[in-house]
């Protein structure tokens, strides 16, 4: 079963899905700057990355993906690493979103919001709990507290 994205508006952004949107919060609660689709690339066909995000640690992409049951299985797309490689900065790839209590960091249960590291040298790297750490907390809650229901834009 394929759920259909919703169209959102938040901070002046029309995303493509709720999920975007959600990020778009997270980012803006942990105070980091970003640029949704800000321009497409041409790789081995034209690819428009979701964000470029303007982390503390240095600039990186940031694509947004939909929950997965298994995201260790999940094919590493060529673009990924393309982008990265051609662009010098890292991308990282969200599957979903993390939830405050939802246990995704406990090993018995399935990943299906890990994330994926893709390094400029074409390293890939599956990260099992993306930014699940406590520091996150508050930005967690901003993100899933956004209400983008009835045309509301967030917030």
């Amino acid at each position: 079963m394929s759920i259909k994205a919703i169209p959102t508006t938040y901070a002046g952004c029309r995303f493509r899905s709720r999920l975007e949107a959600r990020w778009a919060c997270f980012f803006d609660a942990m105070g980091w700057a970003w640029d949704f689709e800000p321009e497409g690339y041409q790789t081995k066909r034209w690819y428009l990355p979701d964000f470029r995000l303007r982390h503390p640690t240095g600039d990186r992409w940031f694509e947004v993906k939909p929950y997965l049951s298994a995201p260790d299985a999940e094919p590493e797309e060529s673009r990924w690493v393309e982008l990265s490689h051609k662009s010098g900065m890292p991308l990282h790839v969200a599957y979903g979103m993390h939830r405050p209590g939802d246990g995704c960091g406990d090993p018995s249960r399935p990943r299906r919001h890990a994330g994926r590291a893709v390094l400029p040298t074409g390293e890939s790297v599956l990260i099992p709990t993306f930014w699940t750490e406590s520091p996150y907390d508050g930005a967690w809650k901003a993100a899933n507290g956004a209400r983008f229901e009835h045309g509301e834009s967030g917030g």
